[in-house]
């Protein structure tokens, strides 16, 4: 059995690496990135101000009408700071997808770097990349690793749904988002919109990560390198996905 050989192994050094680099990346993308948006309140401010100096420097003064001006310069600064806060939002998911990718595609790496121990080749490679993240958890699962079982599991699920929606929209993963995780799509008109009994006519645009879940989606990808066990050995208990087992068996033909 193909099965009997499989071994996967992360050393301490890798482990470490792979956490250094999340954390460089969040820490970056924090003081680099999300940082130049922790004033918009005094910039749609200084937005208005500047309007209403400008006005009250090329308006005729025999009619001049302060309230119009007043009244332009607040729709300015309120167009303002929803523009910003728009761009912040949109900021913020790029920086969730990011990371996200950063992990998947590490993780995956690695899966198929460890996979060349036990005969893994071209197939094998390509069936780690095209399989969703539901598969990939479950063949960690069946490595005893029981990933979906661990505390941080469903920030993980979360921001696979939370970056599925942000790059394409309406789909399955909307779907399920609503269904399990509706605080990432809270409606703006309701304080307690994750409460609400039909959210059928939410869609996509109402996609929202605080800063506070952006920190719980990081502390998950961290806790996540840390509980892989440095040392996957062979046991009768262990269950190969029948999609692995037949890449592997591709390439074992191959090889002959």
């Amino acid at each position: 059995m193909v099965w009997q050989i499989m071994c996967f192994f992360i050393s301490q050094v890798m482990r470490e690496s792979l956490i250094a680099e999340h954390r460089f990346y969040i820490d970056q993308a924090r003081s680099r990135l999300l940082s130049q948006f922790s004033n918009i309140s005094d910039e749609a401010d200084k937005a208005a101000n500047d309007y209403w100096e400008k006005r009250e420097e090329t308006l005729n003064p025999d009619f001049y009408d302060p309230c119009s001006i007043a009244e332009a310069a607040y729709q300015m600064g309120g167009d303002y700071y929803c523009l910003l806060t728009e761009m912040h939002e949109s900021t913020r998911l790029s920086v969730v997808a990011g990371m996200y990718h950063q992990w998947d595609k590490k993780l995956r790496e690695w899966l198929v770097w460890e996979s060349q121990k036990f005969g893994g080749r071209a197939a094998v490679e390509e069936t780690f990349w095209r399989k969703p993240f539901k598969d990939i958890i479950n063949l960690l699962d069946r490595l005893g690793w029981d990933v979906s079982g661990k505390p941080y599991f469903n920030s993980l699920k979360a921001c696979d749904l939370v970056v599925n929606v942000y790059k394409h929209g309406e789909g399955r993963s909307l779907n399920e988002l609503k269904q399990e995780f509706p605080q990432f799509l809270p409606d703006p008109l309701s304080e307690h919109s994750f409460d609400r009994a039909d959210n059928s006519w939410i869609d996509h645009t109402h996609l929202r990560v605080s800063d506070a879940q952006l920190q719980s989606f990081s502390d998950a990808i961290v806790e996540f390198w840390r509980n892989i066990p440095e040392y996957t050995l062979d046991s009768e208990d262990l269950s190969a996905p029948s999609w692995l087992i037949r890449a592997i068996q591709t390439d074992a033909e191959a090889n002959i």
